[in-house]
């Protein structure tokens, strides 16, 4: 299994409004030099939907797996590694869950917590999501499947497929509840 790259903006390259880490719905990324193969933004584009599963998207879910859990993160999409593909990988209660092409096909109820993002380090804020949803999605042998998911487990889901729609939780913090990491060494 390789690890592989996770991209990651810095605090100060997230941009709000009105100075840094002020709460605000107009976040937006400032560009960091592109890769050689990849568009200005990639956390920004939509994801592609994957064609065919074979082995190579295996190994690329392992890699993910594994460059995930290096990080001590909960779930990571494609994207986060510069692979413009609808895919995503998270980890629940001990129990690896690999989705392809995972799309919400139901959702209700409200749960309001704290997320974070192994993409952007170091900043924190309330995310209003779903309590419960449905995805569709195949799985690494390309078989259909159905999941559903509670609580944490439909936060997780939400966050990862939200990047393969190129949206960060940035975008959807809460007002007055971000945290930058310079805020917690610096009281007041």
């Amino acid at each position: 299994m390789a690890l592989r790259s996770i991209r990651q903006y810095k605090n100060d390259d997230i941009i709000p409004a009105k100075g840094k880490c002020a709460p605000s719905e107009s976040l937006r990324l400032k560009a960091k030099g592109k890769p050689p193969e990849a568009p200005k933004d990639i956390l920004r584009t939509r994801s592609e939907e994957v064609a065919r599963v074979d082995d190579g998207l295996r190994e690329l879910l392992e890699d993910m797996v594994t460059t995930m859990r290096a990080a001590n993160g909960a779930g990571l999409a494609a994207v986060q590694i510069g692979v413009p593909r609808r895919a995503v990988v998270l980890e629940n209660g001990g129990e690896v869950l690999k989705l392809i092409n995972p799309v919400i096909i139901k959702a209700s109820g409200e749960q309001l917590g704290m997320e974070s993002c192994l993409s952007i380090p170091g900043v924190y804020g309330m995310v209003m999501r779903p309590e419960r949803v449905v995805v569709k999605a195949l799985d690494e042998y390309g078989k259909e499947m159905r999941l559903e998911g509670t609580a944490s487990l439909a936060r997780a889901l939400c966050h990862e497929i939200d990047h393969l729609d190129g949206v960060l939780f940035i975008d959807k913090i809460v007002p007055g509840t971000r945290i930058c990491n310079n805020d917690l060494s610096n009281p007041g």
